[in-house]
């Protein structure tokens, strides 16, 4: 089975890639051929690779995969974990917070990523190098800001949306209320790790 993951905003992949290969080496992991890509501009030919079983997004990669409007036609089953999307309902972050980021970022990046670790309680180490390049980075903030123009669309149970009871940057009554796919990890934070044990034993 060939999962794609598409990595959240200024997580390096290897970091994503560790998390998700220890809590897969707990079931049968020879059973799932894993690849990995950070949010950037051509994210659309990977999740239209016809290869790919599964596509997960988490953070920024559910808000791509939220956002693409060619994404019902993906025959691959996708999962959506704590999708951002900059809807006064949906978030806890206001946009004029997302625009002040992206000018921090163009002139301090790696403060701006540090500071955002610790807004979304992150568990991350200091960094001494961007995750991604900059131009990435800038991009997916502009993304964010631009899902506020997302119409809510039911998505069918054969996708699934994960929030996690503890996540800060969500707001579940909003989702609770626009999508039937929707379950909620009790105890889970913003953290991708707290999402893998249900992950890793629903395929």
């Amino acid at each position: 089975m060939n999962i794609l993951w598409i990595g959240g905003w200024a997580i390096p992949i290897e970091y994503i890639k560790n998390q998700v290969e220890t809590a897969f080496s707990k079931v049968n992991s020879h059973k799932y051929n894993h690849s990995f890509i950070y949010p950037n501009k051509n994210y659309i030919k990977f999740i239209k690779n016809p290869n790919f079983d599964i596509i997960i997004g988490y953070s920024l990669g559910a808000t791509l995969l939220l956002f693409e409007k060619e994404i019902i036609s993906i025959r691959a089953k996708k999962y959506y974990i704590a999708p951002f999307l900059n809807i006064e309902e949906a978030t806890t972050v206001k946009e004029t917070q997302l625009k002040f980021l992206l000018r921090k970022l163009k002139l301090d990046p790696i403060h701006s990523i540090e500071d955002f670790y610790m807004r979304a309680y992150l568990a991350m180490e200091d960094i001494k190098e961007l995750p991604y390049p900059l131009r990435e980075l800038c991009w997916g903030i502009e993304m964010l800001i631009q899902s506020k123009e997302f119409v809510v669309k039911i998505y069918d149970d054969s996708n699934r949306i994960l929030l996690g009871s503890e996540d800060p940057l969500v707001n579940q009554k909003f989702f609770e209320r626009n999508f039937n796919s929707l379950k909620i990890i009790k105890g889970a934070n913003h953290e991708l790790k707290s999402f893998l044990p249900e992950l890793s034993n629903s395929f």
